[in-house]
C-alpha cells in the first residue's frame, strides 16, 4: 500500500533518478532524514523514503555501469576490501549465533523498544533477515556511490556534495522551524501523519517537556535529530572557516538554535563538545605562539554580533526563569540517570557487553540485539573483528590526499564532509543505535568518492609534470585555483 508520504516522495524520487547527480544526491540526503515515514507499506514492513532513494541510486549506478563500465581506482581497493570483509563478518556472526548460541545468550531485539521485560534467549527471527538486508544495501550504496562518483573531477564532485548538503540542511531547518511554529502559533498546522506514516514507530505523537514541544521535525525523535544535526553543525562550521560567508554563519547559528529547541540530552552534550573544540584550537595556537590576526569579514562581524546578542539573551532569560532552567538542566543532564528510560537504555548497553563476552567476541549477529548506541549495537552484533574492519574502513576514507599550493596546504573538497562524518559519529557513541542509517552510509560513500577523485587527479598531475608542454597549463590552473580561494569562491583543486 502506498502511504501519504509515498504519494509525494515516489514521483519526486523518479524525477531525481532522471536528473543530474547533484539533484539525486540532494534528494537522497533530504529523504534520509524522514526515518519514521514510509513510502510503501507491505504488511508490517515499511520502506522508508531514504532507502527508497538508496535503491534508486544503486539502480542508476548499475545502469550507467552497463553502458560505460565501472573502473575502480586502485586507492579505493583497500577500503572496498574492508567493506566486503565487514559484510562477510556480519553474515558469519549471524551464522555462528544460530549454530552455537541460539537459546543460550539473552538479547533484546530492536522491536522490543528497550523494554527489559521482553529480554529473552536469542532465537533467529525476522529482524535478523531485515537488518542483514538493510546492511547489505547500505554497504552496496557506499561502495557503488564511491566508485561511480570518483570518476568526476574533484572540484565538480565537491560542488555537487556541497550543494546537496546545503539543500538538506536548509530543508531540515525549515521543517524544524515549521514544527516549532505549529506549537507557537495555533493557526500553523504540522503534517504529523506525513512524517510518521510508518505505523511501527510509536508513540506517534510529539514529545513534550514543560508544556513545550521537543523538536523532532522530519526525524523520528529528538535524539535522532541531535545525531543528524551534529553532522550539520560541524559541516557548517568547517564551511564557514573555509569560505567565510554570511550564509554559512547564519546556517551555523540556525543549527545551534534547533539543537537547543530539541531539548535532547544528546543535543546539549554535543553543543558542549562543539564549544570546547571550537575554543580549543585558537587557544592551542595562541599557546604555541602560532596565532595570527583574524581577517575582518562580514561573516566574522556577524558571528561576533550574534554571539554577543546570544550571551545577553541567555543571561537575561536565565535570570528571569531560574526555576525553569534549573529544572530543565536537572531533567536533561544532572538527574537524567535517575529516569526509567535512562536505566532501561543503560541496561541494554550492559547486555551488549555481556553478549560480547558470552560469544567470545564473535557477536550475536545483525538484528539480534539493539543497544542504545550505534557503537555498542555494532560491537554486540558483528563482534570485535567486524567493528575493527569498520574502523579501518573509516581510517582509509578519512585520510584524504593533501592538496598543496605554493608550499602550503589548502582546503580540500573533503574537509567539510569529513568534519560532518566526525560530528555524526560523536553522538553515535552514546545514541542512534540503528545500523541502517541511510544518511551516514551516504556520507561514507561520498567521502570514498572524494578519496578516489583526489587520488586520480594527483596521479594524472604527476604524470603530466613529466611532459614539458603541460607545465604551463598546470601553473595556470594552480594560479586560477588560488585566485578563487582568495575570493572565497572555492578552494577546491583538481590538481595538487
Amino acid at each position: 500500500m502506498i502511504t501519504i508520504t509515498g504519494l509525494v516522495c515516489l514521483p519526486l524520487g523518479l524525477v531525481a533518478f532522471l536528473g543530474s547527480w547533484r539533484l539525486m544526491l540532494s534528494m537522497l540526503m533530504a529523504f534520509s532524514t524522514m526515518n519514521a515515514a514510509a513510502v510503501v507499506m507491505i504488511g508490517s514492513f515499511g520502506l522508508s523514503p531514504g532507502y527508497y532513494m538508496v535503491l534508486l541510486v544503486i539502480g542508476r549506478v548499475l545502469m550507467e555501469a552497463l553502458r560505460g563500465g565501472l573502473p575502480i581506482p586502485r586507492e579505493l581497493v583497500p577500503p572496498l576490501i574492508c567493506l566486503l570483509l565487514f559484510l562477510v563478518i556480519a553474515l558469519l556472526s549471524l551464522w555462528a549465533a544460530v549454530v552455537f548460541f541460539q537459546g543460550k545468550v539473552v538479547v533484546l531485539g530492536g522491536g522490543d523498544g528497550f523494554q527489559l521485560a521482553l529480554a529473552a534467549p536469542f532465537q533467529f527471527r525476522r529482524e535478523n533477515v531485515t537488518q542483514l538486508a538493510y546492511l547489505a544495501i547500505s554497504v552496496t550504496l557506499a561502495a557503488l556511490l564511491g566508485v561511480r562518483l570518483s570518476k568526476l573531477p574533484p572540484a565538480r564532485l565537491a560542488s555537487s556534495i556541497d550543494g546537496a548538503m546545503m539543500y538538506c540542511i536548509v530543508f531540515c531547518n525549515i521543517l524544524c522551524t515549521w514544527h516549532w511554529l505549529s506549537y507557537a502559533a495555533p493557526f500553523v498546522r504540522w503534517p504529523h501523519d506525513f512524517f510518521f506514516s510508518n505505523p511501527s514507530y510509536a508513540p506517534r505523537v510529539d514529545q513534550m517537556m514543560f508544556d513545550s514541544v521537543r523538536l523532532s521535525g522530519p526525524f523520528s525523535e529528538p535524539s535522532a535529530l541531535a545525531v543528524a544535526y551534529s553532522g550539520f553543525l560541524f559541516y557548517t562550521y568547517q564551511r564557514l572557516r573555509a569560505r567565510g560567508t554570511v550564509a554559512s554563519m547564519i546556517l551555523l547559528l540556525w543549527c545551534v538554535q534547533i539543537l537547543i529547541l530539541s531539548k535532547s540530552s544528546t543535543s546539549f552534550l554535543l553543543l558542549g563538545i562543539f564549544a570546547v573544540l571550537v575554543v580549543a584550537r585558537p587557544l592551542a595556537l595562541a599557546a604555541l605562539g602560532k596565532a595570527s590576526m583574524p581577517r575582518v569579514t562580514p561573516a566574522g562581524v556577524t558571528a561576533i554580533l550574534a554571539v554577543f546578542a546570544a550571551c545577553i539573551g541567555i543571561m537575561w532569560y536565565v535570570s528571569e526563569n531560574r526555576d525553569f532552567v534549573s529544572t530543565l538542566l536537572d531533567t536533561l543532564i544532572f538527574k537524567k540517570q535517575e529516569g526509567i528510560s535512562y536505566q532501561e537504555r543503560n541496561a541494554t548497553n550492559i547486555m551488549a557487553l555481556q553478549i560480547l563476552v558470552e560469544t567470545w567476541g564473535f557477536g550475536i549477529g545483525i538484528g539480534s540485539h539493539k543497544a542504545s548506541s550505534f557503537l555498542l549495537t555494532l560491537i554486540s552484533n558483528v563482534g570485535i573483528t567486524g567493528t575493527l574492519l569498520f574502523l579501518v574502513f573509516l581510517y582509509h576514507i578519512m585520510a584524504l590526499p593533501k592538496v598543496v599550493l605554493h608550499g602550503r596546504p589548502v582546503a580540500t573538497p573533503g574537509d567539510a564532509l569529513r568534519w560532518s562524518i566526525v560530528g555524526t559519529l560523536i553522538p553515535l557513541v552514546i545514541s542512534g543505535p540503528n545500523l541502517s542509517n541511510a544518511a551516514l552510509w551516504t556520507s561514507l560513500g561520498l567521502e570514498l568518492a572524494l578519496l578516489g577523485a583526489l587520488s586520480t587527479a594527483q596521479r594524472s598531475a604527476a604524470a603530466s609534470r613529466s611532459a614539458p608542454s603541460n607545465r604551463t597549463a598546470l601553473i595556470i590552473a594552480a594560479k586560477q585555483a588560488h585566485c578563487c580561494e582568495d575570493r572565497h569562491e572555492s578552494s577546491y583543486l583538481d590538481l595538487p
